[in-house]
């Protein structure tokens, strides 16, 4: 039953994010973007390894956004042979812009559950964030985690 969750909310929100998400940027742009907010300073290898792209995939999603300025890609001082990645404020920007671009969406998804509901939502999503990333500390309010991750 989870899977089944996660795939038909995944597939919808998807679809929203094409139809109302800047369209100079695309979905493999946004997973990154998103999740260099979070993990600023990792490796082209494991960020592919991360997201599930192939490394050669990742590499040209990333020059892209290299190139426009979204990303950073510097040489890591501890060991040279690795390039680090992280967003820039542009980046940042664009990604602001895509997640404000499905808010109306998500609130007008979440609307058509009560109160008690959307609070039990919320208690399922942090922990099965906590399940699938145990490494973040995840001490919001659950009204804020309405993001696009």
């Amino acid at each position: 039953m989870i899977v089944e969750a996660v795939l038909l909310a995944k597939r919808s929100v998807i679809a929203e994010v094409h139809h109302h998400a800047p369209a100079e940027v695309s979905l493999p742009q946004l997973r990154i973007l998103a999740y260099l907010q979070d993990h600023a300073g990792i490796s082209l290898c494991a960020l592919a390894e991360q997201l599930g792209f192939l490394p050669s995939s990742a590499s040209k999603v990333v020059e892209q956004l290299v190139t426009r300025g979204l990303i950073t890609r510097q040489d890591d001082p501890a060991d040279r042979r690795r390039a680090v990645l992280a967003l820039t404020s542009a980046g940042e920007t664009t990604l602001c812009t895509a997640r404000q671009a499905i808010l109306p969406y998500l609130i007008e998804r979440l609307a058509a559950l009560s109160a008690d509901e959307q609070m039990t939502l919320a208690e399922g999503m942090r922990l099965l964030h906590k399940l699938f990333a145990p490494e973040r500390d995840l001490q919001t309010d659950p009204a804020a985690e309405i993001e696009m991750k």
